[in-house]
């Protein structure tokens, strides 16, 4: 009996030394997994501006609230630099100057100027709105009423007047600084996975540990 028993007690040994193997196996590759999402993300510029935002805000990015969170104000943060520097360059463009200011009908003699044009918007509002906030939540915003100040102009000046010309070139121009800013907010969308990546793989290595 005292054999079957020294015997037994021998095989839950080897049964816990392969268990104990096995979990420390599972560990090492959890921590290589976190190495390299967190080597991942300090590789990038957009990255640690974001870890930056997450740090003085305190989000934890593993919580669904946190997570929104950090992307609302990642994505800001694209509205006040990116947006922002883009429409001041629109303005101070050679052609910029009739759409840096709010359209004056009475000294431009343009009575039939609110009759067609339903939701006045030009440069100079546009950079007052991002610069005090509260209007624009995403970059998005933005670009609408860019495109609405040049659509506004082309609609009230004829194809071939100096403005509509001028509106037509300066929305190409647009079109190509737009195209940086997408590029920068799926940039940040990726980045922001990746910090909740790397905020899970903390966690399961953290539950291994335990």
């Amino acid at each position: 009996e005292l054999e079957h028993l020294l015997d037994n007690l021998a095989q839950r040994a080897h049964f816990l030394m392969e268990q104990r193997d096995e979990l420390s196996l599972i560990s090492q590759r959890a921590n290589a997994a976190l190495n390299e999402i967190d080597n991942k993300r300090k590789t990038s510029s957009v990255s640690r501006g974001i870890s930056a935002i997450r740090q003085k805000l305190g989000c934890k990015t593993d919580t669904q609230v946190g997570f929104d969170t950090l992307r609302y104000r990642a994505l800001l943060e694209v509205v006040h630099k990116q947006c922002l520097t883009a429409v001041r360059q629109m303005i101070s463009h050679k052609w910029g100057f009739p759409f840096a200011t709010p359209v004056d009908p009475v000294a431009l003699g343009l009575p039939t100027y609110f009759d067609i044009i339903k939701e006045p918007m030009d440069l100079g509002l546009i950079k007052k709105l991002i610069e005090d906030g509260g209007k624009y939540v995403a970059a998005e915003g933005v670009d609408a009423d860019v495109r609405l100040t040049f659509a506004n102009a082309m609609t009230f000046n004829a194809e071939g007047t100096d403005v509509h010309t001028m509106a037509r070139e300066l929305l190409a121009e647009w079109e190509s600084k737009w195209e940086s800013i997408k590029e920068r907010i799926a940039e940040v969308e990726a980045c922001l996975l990746v910090e909740r990546e790397l905020a899970e793989a903390k966690n399961e290595a953290a539950s291994r540990r335990a």
